[in-house]
This record gives structure tokens, sequence and C-alpha cells, in this order.
């Protein structure tokens, strides 16, 4: 696998958790709210 490679991954979780983060946060003010 290409550090290149490896890079696209990494920044796609990134992506994914901050994306999550953000519909979890949302969801708990939803229902805190």
């Amino acid at each position: 696998m290409s550090e290149e490679e490896i890079l696209s991954k990494k920044t796609y979780i990134l992506i994914l958790e901050i994306t999550l983060g953000i519909a979890l946060v949302g969801l708990m003010l939803m229902v805190a709210g």
C-alpha cells in the first residue's frame, strides 16, 4: 500500500468520525432540548 493510499484512508476515517460526532451531539441536543 502506498503512502498516498494510507493518507487518504486516514482522511476518510477522520471525516467519518467528525460527521458521527456532529450527528451524536445534534441527537443529544434534540433529546435534551
